[in-house]
């Protein structure tokens, strides 16, 4: 599936340089010739429905392509262009305060599932030379978003693809079960994140909590999901899942670290095994996982499968 990604945005950029090189337009028969994936068409027809699909995926990304009269003598003679002046974009520029949002923006999901993305948009800002004032590096608001859910950045780029996705769910003290949804959006509430999807099996609308999703998302064909209008995603959440008050857990950490579970325990630096009081099962997990090797669950049991369930997903 990568390679055939790879192949089709190729495509699509070499088709674009093509109908920016042209001020009158390019013909069909002259795309076909020079895009290699035209060249290679089996029929006629499997040419233009592969043609059609990249002219509507370049405008639905907000390329305009043009139809235009090649030939005033022919009437049917018609290519396709891009207009340099439609195509290129004014020069990036933000106001204090919209910089200072991108920046706690970013820094919100640091270490979380979009870290990567987050600190690669600021990158590209910066390498487009934009003036940061002083008035946004000494910002001292610190926002942590704990969505560190292997299954969120696919869900994310399904969502952005408009793609259905299939995956393994498993409801609390219940077996998996493999679920296809139609992905409306993401939700974060009270640090959780959940997803809102259309379930195809059930034709009914579902809430799935992001952090019971194992192992892989299988995602399908991109722009086939559309979400109903109106749609209210937070609405359908709600407040979310009451918290489930679960008790103690002994924990086995490496002396000097998990600082934080040592507080929380009343332990000392060098204390092999703490007992650290927790409320909700889930959110304790994904703050025990954190820690990787340096904390091991030793009780309760179910604590103990959920740290391992999502180390096994990470990795």
């Amino acid at each position: 599936m990568a390679g055939a990604s790879t192949r089709r945005t190729e495509r699509l950029l070499t088709l674009v340089f093509v109908m920016l090189g042209s001020r009158r337009g390019v013909s069909r028969d002259r795309l076909r010739e020079v895009i290699p994936d035209y060249a290679a068409s089996a029929s006629e027809q499997a040419f233009e429905r592969m043609f059609e699909r990249d002219k509507e995926s370049l405008r639905e990304l907000g390329i305009p392509v043009e139809t235009v009269q090649l030939d005033t003598a022919h009437d049917d003679e018609w290519g396709y262009r891009i207009d340099p002046r439609a195509y290129e974009l004014p020069p990036v520029a933000f106001t204090t305060d919209e910089l200072i949002a991108l920046d706690i923006a970013a820094r919100a999901w640091k270490r979380a599932a979009l870290e990567g993305e987050a600190a690669i948009a600021l990158r590209k800002l910066e390498i487009t030379g934009l003036d940061v004032p002083d008035d946004v590096t000494s910002v001292t608001v610190e926002t942590r978003l704990g969505v560190s859910e292997p299954a969120f950045a696919d869900l994310m780029g399904a969502i952005i693809d408009r793609r259905p996705v299939q995956f393994t769910y498993r409801k609390p003290g219940g077996d998996p079960e493999h679920r296809s949804v139609e992905p409306w959006g993401l939700v974060l509430r009270r640090g959780s994140a959940y997803l809102v999807a259309h379930d195809s099996d059930r034709d009914d609308r579902r809430v799935f909590r992001v952090s019971r999703i194992e192992g892989s998302i299988t995602r399908g064909r991109a722009g086939v999901v559309t979400v109903p209008e109106g749609v209210d995603l937070r609405a359908l959440v709600g407040d979310g899942e009451p918290e489930t008050f679960s008790g103690t857990a002994t924990l086995r950490v490496v002396p000097g670290r998990a600082m934080s579970l040592r507080r929380t325990a009343n332990a000392e630096p060098d204390d092999l095994e703490i007992t650290v009081p927790f409320r909700s099962l889930e959110r304790f997990e994904r703050e025990v996982a954190a820690y990787g090797p340096d904390v091991v669950v030793l009780t309760p049991p179910q604590l103990r499968a959920a740290v391992i369930r999502r180390l096994e997903g990470s990795l």
